[in-house]
């Protein structure tokens, strides 16, 4: 389902009018004709804003497909063209088990480039990640410390070692830099696209 049929299935399901949508989210009416026949979309904020008012997690307004049965997570997808996206990257990486929230179609830059997985950060945006690929000195990691803390951060190298430069840990604004021999870093996944900041 397409962002401008979610938008409108949304308002009309909650017996909400154009100009009701409009004044609720402090736009204009107009805005909100463009956003339902996909003349526009809307900015970050407002999409924050709509998944407040219809009570939904702000990647739900991402153009995908139906969600998947929870029971057959594989049924009808094609990991070349689709990518499963996950609540959070724990889950997403750490816990093998747990079922994917639902599935949307990848990037066409990065179709047939490779297996993807993808979550949804805290901030709400969506971040795919490539698990298979070894970092090189400027991508954005996702790793894991001896003692079990998230990291991500920026991968850099000197001549005797390699390091992330880490501004969040736990999801936890915390400036630190981890040595990956020294204090037993795993590097899980590189991010490869993000859909708005990984913060906010």
């Amino acid at each position: 389902m397409s962002f401008p049929e979610k938008l409108k299935y949304l308002r009309e399901s909650n017996n909400h009018t154009q100009q009701a949508l409009a004044d609720l989210l402090g736009v204009r009416k107009s805005s909100i004709s463009n956003y339902e026949t996909g003349r526009s979309y809307p900015k970050r904020m407002v999409l924050l804003k709509l998944a407040q008012i219809y009570n939904v997690p702000p990647a739900s307004f991402l153009e995908t497909e139906e969600p998947i049965p929870v029971a057959s997570p594989n049924k009808f997808v094609d990991p070349i063209k689709k990518v499963f996206v996950y609540k959070s990257f724990a889950d997403c990486l750490l816990n093998e088990a747990t079922s994917p929230e639902y599935c949307m179609s990848l990037p066409t830059e990065l179709i047939g480039n490779g297996e993807y997985k993808a979550f949804v950060s805290p901030s709400g945006s969506i971040v795919i990640v490539d698990a298979a690929s070894s970092p090189t000195p400027g991508d954005t990691v996702f790793a894991l410390s001896s003692a079990g803390k998230i990291i991500y951060g920026k991968y850099t190298t000197s001549s005797s070692s390699a390091a992330i430069i880490s501004k969040y840990v736990d999801d936890k604004e915390e400036t630190e830099v981890f040595d990956i021999k020294k204090d037993k870093i795993t590097v899980l996944a590189i991010a490869v696209k993000t859909f708005g900041d990984i913060r906010s």
